[in-house]
């Protein structure tokens, strides 16, 4: 009996409650609710907005990023196949060019040939000094990326042909403490004679 009691009063309160309820007020309350409503649906677009913008945005960037990848790999190839083209190197641009005037050839593509002289093996580039026509006056400092000697190895007495770019001088301590100036060069290219 006294769940009947209890309900009959929660009914009977909702009721009074219902008739005291003037139709403005009723009006009110359904206008608040509908303008909470509206703004929770205005503030949750806006938000969607940013996110399929910043999507958007990410996406663009993404698809820029990937044209700048193509873009060097192809610039990337065209400068490897011009690096393996044996005529695209100087026969004009001698030691002694290098030595006397080293910065006005900095970055120019050469071909000097020569006897190695030493040896010094790298894990990724080994460097060779080159008697250049064989003449010991004449020293240069190739490097050769580990890559290019899988196949073949470059030891000391071989006379090599080299197609490289001048990077510029090179100096270091010789074994009797004093400094050596030499011309350096990378080879993107080198036969054994």
């Amino acid at each position: 009996m006294s769940k009947i009691f209890k309900l009959s009063m929660v009914v009977l309160f909702a009721v009074l409650l219902t008739a005291c309820s003037t139709p403005s007020q009723v009006n009110k309350e359904i206008e608040e609710s509908s303008e909470k409503a509206e703004s929770k649906y205005n503030s949750e677009s806006i938000e969607l907005s940013k996110e399929i913008e910043s999507e958007s945005n990410a996406e663009s960037e993404a698809i820029e990023a990937s044209q700048s990848v193509e873009e060097s790999e192809s610039i990337e190839e065209e400068e490897n196949k011009a690096l393996s083209d044996k005529n695209n190197y100087s026969t004009s641009i001698t030691y002694e060019n290098l030595a006397r005037t080293p910065t006005k050839y900095e970055g120019e593509k050469v071909k000097l040939s020569g006897k190695i002289i030493q040896v010094i093996k790298g894990e990724y580039v080994s460097q060779y000094r080159l008697a250049v026509d064989e003449d010991y006056d004449k020293m240069v400092l190739v490097s050769i990326d580990a890559s290019q000697l899988s196949e073949t190895r470059i030891l000391e007495d071989d006379l090599i042909t080299i197609y490289a770019t001048y990077l510029g001088e090179e100096t270091y301590e010789s074994t009797m403490g004093g400094e050596i100036t030499i011309p350096s060069l990378i080879a993107h290219i080198f036969t054994i004679n």
